[in-house]
């Protein structure tokens, strides 16, 4: 199998081992994405659901999926960097509020006041 896709300038065929191998040119392409040389060998068994996916006919060719899998890819790592300065933030909070004394101890007598709040907004 040897697919070429100009958009992405990547092409996607296989070895002597059955492995999925993608290359793209060594040069940067004159592409808002641009590339660099690449080879990833996949195992038969993501070579098999690969070209499951392609018959199923979900996607027109095997880089489709592996883009695919790359946004998606990209896109959790934005999530999880998101979500760890979103962390940070509430954290320097909480560490403001220790500096400047704005904070409460908190016991059992404190956990059973949360409780019985939380309890109360259900009640009939």
């Amino acid at each position: 199998m040897s697919i070429f896709m100009s958009s992405y300038s990547m092409s996607v065929r296989k070895n002597l081992k059955n492995q999925i191998l993608i290359t793209m040119p060594p040069k940067p392409i004159p592409s808002k994405e641009g590339g660099y040389a690449m080879e990833i060998s996949l195992n038969s068994k993501m070579h098999q659901w690969i070209n499951e996916k392609v018959e199923s006919g979900l996607y027109n060719n095997p880089s489709e999926i592996i883009l695919e899998g790359l946004r998606l890819l990209k896109l959790q790592e934005e999530q999880r960097m998101a979500m760890t300065e979103e962390l940070r933030r509430e954290v320097m909070i909480g560490v403001n509020q220790l500096d400047t004394d704005r904070s409460i101890t908190f016991d059992s007598a404190s956990l059973q006041d949360i409780k019985e709040a939380g309890r109360s907004r259900f009640r009939p």
